[in-house]
């Protein structure tokens, strides 16, 4: 009998994990439309430790890594949001979200252009403007 229940707490509890991450990257959306980059930050990578390690929960684990890129950004710290922002692009892309990988390579090629990297930004912006034109994808 001890099995069992410690079978079922086992679930439950991992469950209640894995809603506090949903929950916590709802947050981080939240806490980041208000400009608190610090505090969704640390939401965020809750969230993500969490969603990470959780099959079938990769797409959440991309939201988590667009959500801190967007908030390296707004903090200023470039090279951070671009290392982050290619974490969920290269999942985006796996998962065919063409429109992701779209806005991922926008918000890294303003990235680029807040660091002075232009032809980067401008590679960048034309790749994320074919994929849009081309999304024939119900997304």
């Amino acid at each position: 009998m001890p099995a069992i229940f410690k079978k079922s707490a086992r679930k439950a509890i991992d469950s209640l994990r894995l809603a506090k991450g949903i929950y916590n990257v709802c947050a981080a959306g939240f806490y980041l439309h208000f400009g608190k980059a610090q505090r969704a930050l640390s939401v965020i990578q809750s969230a993500h430790n969490t969603l990470a390690t959780t099959n079938g929960w990769k797409i959440s684990s991309a939201r988590c890594y667009y959500n801190m890129a967007k908030a390296y950004h707004l903090l200023g710290h470039y090279d951070k949001a671009i290392e982050f922002f290619e974490s969920a692009r290269e999942i985006f892309y796996e998962k065919s979200k063409h429109t992701k990988v779209a806005l991922c390579q926008a918000n890294i090629a303003s990235a680029h252009v807040q660091i002075g990297q232009y032809k980067e930004a401008l590679a960048l912006y034309l790749s994320a403007g074919t994929i849009f034109k081309g999304k024939g994808d119900k997304e």
